[in-house]
């Protein structure tokens, strides 16, 4: 059948045509399959989330945002034994897990370890850690002089997955050789730790935050809601054996690191995961979700709320000590005005003395501030307002600085010694290193320490200003000892506490 020899040289020509077009398209769309099977490898890929459950809606993908390192990043490949798909699917695991409603996964860049380090300088060089933003207040209470640099390169060496909360990105390491479990636990934080901060924009709280207690409260929350979601994702239960397993391998990647670290303080970088953990399981065991997401969405304003969840519950908020303004000489100038609050209070009392930890007391915490004056000689002159739920948690707090005190301060030729007149009638340290002031009363305890003695009573004359004239009237508590020296008769001694 010639049936084409009935057409017209125009028609022959459309056919010719139409066959021509045919074979290019069919020829095309097998050089793009080939080229993009070749090239898999160097997509970096974004989470694409399975069908969500009724708790979870579906998780929203970006474009990603370009790499730190665009220009030098080279096609990496995958970890072994793990395909770079998986990390969408668990990107949506955790979503489920965690019950988030609006979520988006963070970018996802392989990087290997050199490259790992190249970002985490970068990350703390925006974010500083805790112990760094927290240096001034660690220096004026003895316990640093100059911080260590940051050892990224034992973090890196640790870590397979990292999320820079700085640059709002998720680092995979695609050289990783250790465990699998280990990658997929770290990644599983990763993405869950970008929850709270899109949220509730913890990140942004922090920055603005200006009292150090604040900053670890809502490090806190953010941590501890990111934890609880891997613990959920990983079926374990908070406190048990493989929780805690869990929480070892998530605080490898993301705790920092110094090179020798004084070890009194080597928990100070994880401070607020482990008491993030805490805190958001207690949350959820009473309140579930919904509880979680209050806590994102209206975090606490310290860190006792923290340390004692029924506080955030019941809107418990602290007292705000006044500031003092000490008429000092010499061109001393104001540093810093800050709060600890009482997770940083018992850092700091562990450090200078382990046995006494139990005795802060901190769950009757109820406000403090502390503020620091520098000389123009370098001197250092700082007061502590601390403000307890009663009289008899305030005693029990003096009582046990006086028994750290001097030393842990001022080390070195301090010796007691009767307070000088103008100044309340607490406890009085001098020498040639400088002077400390401790007095107590009612549920406030005042500490002023500083190495110049002649500011130190100033101070101490501002003190007993702002308490009244009655306290110079006060004591301490002190104890009395008594002896028999006669028939029917006895000496006896007192000593302050």
């Amino acid at each position: 059948m010639r049936w084409y020899r009935g057409l017209t040289s125009g028609q022959r020509n459309t056919l010719l045509a139409l066959a021509l077009s045919i074979v290019f398209v069919v020829s095309l769309l097998g050089w793009n399959v080939w080229t993009t099977l070749q090239g898999r490898h160097a997509v970096s890929p974004l989470p694409r989330p399975e069908t969500p459950s009724e708790s979870a809606l579906p998780v929203l993908t970006p474009s990603p945002s370009p790499s730190p390192f665009p220009s030098a990043t080279p096609s990496p490949t995958s970890t072994p034994a793990f395909e770079v798909f998986r990390a969408g699917l668990i990107a949506s695991e955790v979503a489920e897990a965690r019950g988030a409603r609006t979520w988006w996964a963070p970018p996802l860049a392989l990087v290997d370890e050199d490259r790992l380090v190249d970002a985490l300088e970068e990350h703390y060089a925006s974010w500083s850690p805790l112990d760094q933003r927290a240096q001034t207040v660690l220096r004026a209470f003895g316990l640093v002089e100059v911080l260590p640099p940051l050892d990224v390169a034992a973090q890196a060496s640790r870590t397979a997955a990292f999320y820079a909360t700085a640059l709002e990105e998720l680092y995979l390491r695609s050289d990783w050789a250790g465990s699998l479990d280990i990658l997929e636990v770290q990644l599983a934080y990763g993405y869950a730790r970008a929850f709270p901060d899109q949220a509730g924009n913890l990140t942004g709280l922090m920055r603005a935050s200006p009292t150090l207690d604040r900053q670890i409260a809502l490090a806190a929350v953010a941590e501890g809601d990111a934890l609880l979601t891997v613990w959920r994702h990983q079926g374990v239960a908070p406190g048990s054996r493989q929780a805690l397993e869990i929480q070892t391998t998530i605080s490898d990647a993301i705790c920092p690191r110094r090179q020798g670290t004084d070890a009194r303080l080597a928990d100070l970088g994880c401070l607020s995961l482990e008491l993030g953990g805490v805190f958001a399981s207690a949350l959820h065991r009473d309140g579930g979700n919904a509880a979680l997401d209050d806590a994102v969405l209206r975090p606490p304003r310290v860190s006792a709320q923290i340390l004692h969840p029924m506080r955030y519950v019941e809107h418990v908020e602290p007292a705000a000590p006044t500031p003092l303004n000490p008429e000092l000489t010499r061109g001393w100038v104001l540093t810093a005005t800050d709060t600890l609050g009482a997770a940083l209070i018992d850092v700091i009392v562990t450090a200078w003395h382990q046995e006494h930890v139990d005795a802060v007391g901190t769950a009757d915490w109820d406000g403090d501030l502390l503020q620091l004056w520098q000389s123009p000689e370098d001197a250092t002159l700082a007061l502590w307002q601390m403000v307890w739920r009663s009289s008899a948690a305030a005693e029990q707090v003096s009582i046990m600085l006086a028994e750290l005190l001097p030393g842990s301060l001022l080390s070195g030729g301090l010796r007691s010694a009767p307070v000088p007149e103008g100044m309340p009638r607490g406890r009085w340290w001098t020498g040639r290193p400088g002077a400390i002031l401790l007095y107590h009363s009612g549920d406030r305890v005042w500490l002023a320490w500083g190495q110049d003695p002649e500011a130190v009573e100033i101070l101490g004359g501002t003190i007993l200003a702002a308490v009244g004239s009655d306290a110079a009237f006060s004591r301490p508590p002190f104890v009395l000892s008594c002896r028999v020296v006669g028939q029917g008769s006895a000496a006896c001694d007192t000593s302050w506490r």
